[in-house]
């Protein structure tokens, strides 16, 4: 075992290790430990004392931001794929829509060959919303990298994050 961070993860040395049940283990444990540091110190960040745009409207729960966010991201989604998508139940999802709809942040619609199928998507002010929302993100996250890494650092950090992302899109 390796020791990092104060967590203990599999040794890998061979190809052949990586199929172990311990690499995933470790794998799993790496993956849940970087979205908690990714959490606690850039999205939940209790140091920026500033209000930020989600807390306004009370949209502080990672299910709730993912939410405003997947739409942000993917455009309209059916209240199933919604749900789907950020693990969330479909009573739950469809009170967090309700609570979207009324804030003006979001607005339900069907399609003209699909009438059964309720989409959300969000609006200019839930667009508005989450622009200003990832500008404070943006400056948090600016000031702690500036803060804490060197330029090589930095640019490790930009390409590992990028490899990741290419990795998690394939599976």
């Amino acid at each position: 075992m390796v020791e990092e961070a104060g967590k203990e993860y599999a040794e890998v040395k061979t190809a052949k290790d990586t199929d172990s049940d311990e690499f995933f283990e470790s794998l799993g444990s790496a993956f849940s430990e970087f979205i908690a540091v990714y959490n606690k110190r850039l999205v939940f960040d209790k140091e920026n004392v500033r209000v930020k745009p989600l807390d306004r409207y009370n949209l502080g729960g990672s299910s709730q931001r993912n939410t405003v966010f997947l739409l942000a991201r993917s455009g309209p989604k059916s209240m199933s794929e919604l749900a789907d998508n950020v693990n969330y139940d479909r009573g739950n999802m469809t009170r967090l829509v309700n609570y979207l709809v009324k804030q003006g942040l979001a607005r339900r619609f069907q399609q003209e060959n699909n009438r059964k199928q309720v989409y959300v998507e969000l609006t200019a002010k839930g667009y508005a919303l989450i622009d200003e929302e990832e500008g404070v993100f943006v400056k948090n996250m600016r000031d702690k990298v500036r803060d804490k890494l060197d330029d090589a650092e930095r640019l490790d950090l930009l390409e590992t994050l990028k490899k990741a992302a290419s990795y998690l899109k394939r599976l």
